[in-house]
């Protein structure tokens, strides 16, 4: 990966690393080939193997395995995701670590860290459901699950 990948140190993340990507502006081509501009949507099927979780852009497919595979190291797990909704690639995001999930809502998910967890769902799961609605009324229904 490149600079624009958010890397952080043992200390930032202690006791579990952390992986972020940070696609915005124009990163997205650290990632993977692609036009990199607001003008190109593209749809995504993409495999990433890991030994810790994995949160990307896209719905995950089910398909996890402990099997080493094609270039796959014991003791990860093979990560798919398919985003069937053409998106440009500044919206691609993956990240990977510790990671813990509350419903916010009838449509919501947050993810964070397990220590955040509460607080983030605390700050956002009285008003997100008001925030889709309000989108959906100026421009069209919320396009993904």
């Amino acid at each position: 990966m490149c600079k624009y990948q958010h890397f952080l140190t043992k200390g930032q993340t202690y006791p579990t690393p952390f992986l972020v990507s940070q696609c915005q502006a124009i990163h997205a081509r650290s990632v993977f080939p692609c036009q990199d501009t607001p003008d190109v949507k593209s749809t995504f099927d993409f495999n990433i193997r890991s030994h810790l979780p994995v949160l990307a852009s896209g719905l995950p497919t089910g398909s996890k395995d402990f099997k080493p595979g094609k270039g796959g190291a014991p003791g990860t797990l093979l990560y798919t995701f398919k985003q069937e909704i053409p998106i440009p690639s500044y919206l691609f995001a993956l990240a990977s670590g510790d990671l813990a999930c509350a419903s916010i809502g009838p449509r919501s998910t947050v993810w964070t860290g397990p220590e955040e967890l509460q607080g983030c769902k605390w700050e956002l799961e009285n008003d997100m459901e008001k925030f889709l609605e309000a989108a959906e009324s100026i421009v069209y229904p919320y396009a993904w699950t």
